[in-house]
């Protein structure tokens, strides 16, 4: 479907900036158009939300073992369709609780104040890989509880969450295999009931919405599911804010002159996910034949919702190509309805986290931000800025 696309995906112009891209087509094709391959593309912010929390739409997979509509292994919940998707998600939701949440707090200060602290004033740091993923893999690893020499599997497993980007699908293949390989033995030792609010913990017992604890398959999938995702979401979050602010020095600078509330700075992560998502597509199917705005869609119709076009909708977003910080957007960053981003609040916490540090340290541009080679998501790969913390504070 994405080659059917009026763009290159791949182009650097594209993985820089998609939006005029986004816009060009919205103007050309509207806000739905059928695609040569059969599928449809969704732009518009109203449509994209009405097939999300639609019962019509879906992924096509009753189980985690099926192929979904649009030609895709299921493998983890979050591409099955409720009911399975219901009991495997609910297996895992209580560490995503706000009790949950809050526990990780202090961790989270931890990483921040001792990645600032070895900062001198005026020195030149990168928001991606000296905040923003050490914040996220501190969070991921306590959550599931893994020792520090899983991370190199962790990561050759997140060097390749896009297959289609990478073209090495041997490289990815391999990766999987060695991740399931030290997951398993990290399945088979783990004691149940360590910590509630451990995902190995809740994998393992017998407490899950059946009775009985998760089978190996369903054990691995979730868990590099909250790997890949809750990681490259977290980091995504942070590191586009950050840049979106840079590229704004008036919006940079309501956050920094004077006080700002924690209430000043969760709205302003709600736009920074609506201006800039770490997450720029959403795939679902009709599940029955059915319509979204005056358009038919028959039975198994593969639907490619852009997300980060549907946050830019002028129908429902005033001025939407302006980063404004003291908007209350409603925007689709994390999905809509049964599906909604399970990790969603965590990564708002992590965001609020780490943005009220880095706007402490009053940062200032430093050089060229570089961006993944990623369409699915859109992360920055290098973001260098100026940092002038206080030493009191860090």
């Amino acid at each position: 479907m994405a080659d059917d696309l009026p763009f290159d995906v791949t182009c650097p112009s594209f993985l820089a900036d998609p939006y005029p891209h986004y816009e060009r087509m919205r103007e050309q094709r509207g806000q739905m158009c059928r695609l040569p391959s059969g599928g449809i593309a969704v732009l518009g912010h109203r449509e994209c939300s009405a097939v999300l929390r639609s019962r019509d739409f879906g992924h096509g997979a009753r189980t985690t073992s099926d192929t979904t509509a649009y030609g895709l292994p299921a493998r983890s919940f979050l591409l099955v369709d409720p009911p399975v998707h219901d009991q495997h998600r609910g297996r895992v939701a209580s560490a995503f609780s706000t009790e949950a949440i809050s526990a990780l707090v202090p961790l989270m200060t931890e990483v921040l104040h001792q990645r600032v602290s070895a900062i001198r004033p005026g020195d030149i740091c990168d928001v991606v890989t000296d905040i923003a993923e050490p914040l996220a893999w501190g969070v991921i690893s306590a959550l599931l509880r893994v020792p520090e020499d899983f991370k190199k599997h962790a990561e050759l497993l997140l060097g390749g969450v896009n297959p289609r980007q990478s073209g090495n699908e041997s490289h990815n293949a391999l990766a999987r295999v060695k991740f399931s390989r030290a997951l398993r033995k990290i399945l088979a030792s783990a004691p149940p009931g360590r910590c509630p609010t451990d995902l190995i913990s809740l994998l393992t017992s017998a407490g899950g919405p059946d009775g009985l604890p998760a089978t190996q398959q369903e054990a691995l999938a979730t868990s590099g599911l909250i790997l890949s995702a809750g990681y490259k979401t977290s980091v995504g979050l942070i590191a586009n804010g950050m840049r979106a602010l840079l590229d704004h020095p008036d919006q940079l600078r309501l956050l920094t002159d004077n006080a700002k509330t924690p209430g000043d700075i969760s709205k302003a992560v709600e736009e920074f996910a609506r201006f800039d998502p770490p997450i720029q597509i959403g795939l679902r199917a009709a599940v029955t034949d059915t319509e979204i705005a005056g358009v038919a869609i028959p039975q198994g119709t593969p639907l490619l919702l852009l997300l980060g076009a549907a946050n830019r909708d002028h129908r429902v977003f005033d001025n939407p190509q302006q980063l404004d910080v003291t908007r209350t957007p409603r925007h689709l960053a994390f999905g809509a309805g049964k599906h909604f981003c399970l990790g969603a609040q965590l990564a708002r916490v992590q965001a609020r986290q780490a943005l009220t540090v880095l706007l402490q340290a009053r940062p200032q541009p430093a050089g060229a931000a570089t961006y993944d080679a990623r369409w699915v998501t859109r992360h920055l790969r290098s973001l260098p800025v100026r940092l002038f913390p206080n030493p009191e504070i860090a």
